[in-house]
């Protein structure tokens, strides 16, 4: 039809870890979706939060809250999806993986 389609969403971007300054700032309390206590090892995350209508289309979603995993999903380590007030998707991905397709450029 020639016209866009806009959508305005808020993002927070923060990349300090399980013990997220951000977070404690924020008041918000970090749980881990595989049920896990420990500290995970250093990963590539990207987290995304959209608006949940709670439409048709939003209801049929299925939550993935132990996650899809690299067998699932080529080139994705896990994918989990959880929904209420939003859709609420953590991708991580290898380090070497974002290096192949030049996301990131030097370890360092």
């Amino acid at each position: 039809t020639g016209q866009e389609d806009v959508q305005t969403f808020s993002s927070l971007v923060a990349c300090d870890g399980g013990k997220s300054k951000v977070a404690e700032h924020l008041g918000l309390k970090r749980h881990r979706a595989d049920g896990q206590s420990e500290e995970p090892r250093s990963e590539i995350a990207v987290v995304v939060n959209f608006q949940n209508h709670k439409e048709v289309e939003d209801r049929l979603l299925v939550e993935c809250p132990r996650g899809a995993t690299s067998d699932e999903i080529p080139l994705v380590k896990r994918l989990i999806y959880l929904q209420g007030e939003t859709h609420y998707f953590i991708m991580t991905v290898d380090l070497d993986v974002l290096m192949k397709h030049g996301v990131v450029t030097s370890q360092d």
